[in-house]
């Protein structure tokens, strides 16, 4: 089966309705109706029972839905930590820290980082903690290691 189908019939599963899940999908729903009528045929049996005012789940298409959504979500998120992998390896980290902080804690962290992510790249601005934490809200930094204040400065 394929992924894609899979998500497909996820969506009229959801939306009990091959119009509404076409529109979702970005189908045509002859092209929809082919994907359900592929699953169908994978399966060996009815997937969906069709009826005046949308569709109706068989006790096949139950059994599917509860293994695709397994499936789906499987690898969606071997996709996200996989881009998560990509981009910590070969991504640009902007880090803001106070001067002090550099010798005696940023560069032994970073050494130690770089061994298990030799790709990446860090962008290190030294500053005093409202800087940063205004660096921070402006999504300037990824990242801040700053004294925060009882009450953290208005920007």
């Amino acid at each position: 089966m394929r992924l894609q189908d899979l998500r497909v019939f996820l969506s009229v599963a959801e939306h009990g309705n091959l119009h509404r899940a076409a529109e979702v999908t970005g189908l045509t729903q002859s092209a929809l109706s082919k994907v359900l009528i592929r699953l169908e045929a994978q399966a060996g049996m009815q997937l969906v029972e069709r009826m005046p005012r949308g569709v109706a789940l068989t006790e096949a298409g139950a059994t599917l839905l509860q293994h695709a959504q397994k499936v789906v979500l499987a690898v969606d998120d071997l996709e996200n930590e996989l881009e998560d992998q990509r981009m910590a390896k070969a991504g640009v980290v902007r880090l803001g820290t106070l001067p002090y902080l550099v010798p005696t804690l940023i560069s032994p962290l970073l050494a130690s980082f770089f061994v298990r992510r030799p790709l990446a790249t860090f962008s290190i601005e030294t500053s005093l903690s409202a800087r940063l934490i205004s660096l921070l809200r402006k999504g300037q930094a990824d990242l801040i290691m700053a004294a925060t204040p009882e009450k953290p400065p208005a920007d």
